[in-house]
């Protein structure tokens, strides 16, 4: 993301637009809660679930299982899904995503987790 404001500024609140995904390794990854909730079912849950982000708390989730590249991967992901609605509807040539080969099975896992 190319916002100047701090993350937290981004994702805090209930009604915050973008969500903080925290991998196995703590880094931080900044998303559209929008793009979360659209294509990825247990995001969508796990917001919408009985956790209810506190005004003035940052919406973040935690992965202890997924690292940084693989979560990385998945973020990118989410995002090309968005472009690929918007190609779809101009009747575009949709882009080939491509997914590092040394990582490409816990992608797939982490995906499957996800479910996106």
């Amino acid at each position: 993301m190319t916002d100047t404001q701090p993350i937290e500024k981004n994702c805090v609140g209930p009604d915050a637009e973008y969500i903080k995904l925290i991998s196995s390794d703590k880094k931080e990854f900044l998303v559209k809660r929008s793009l979360a909730e659209a294509y990825s079912g247990t995001i969508k849950r796990m917001l919408g679930g009985p956790t209810i982000f506190a005004e003035g708390e940052p919406n973040q989730i935690e992965f202890s299982h997924i690292s940084s590249p693989v979560l990385e991967v998945i973020c990118k992901y989410l995002e090309h899904q968005a472009e690929v609605e918007v190609i779809e509807q101009n009747g575009g040539e949709i882009p080939e995503f491509v997914i590092p080969l040394e990582i490409a099975v816990n992608v797939m896992l982490a995906a499957d987790f996800l479910e996106c």
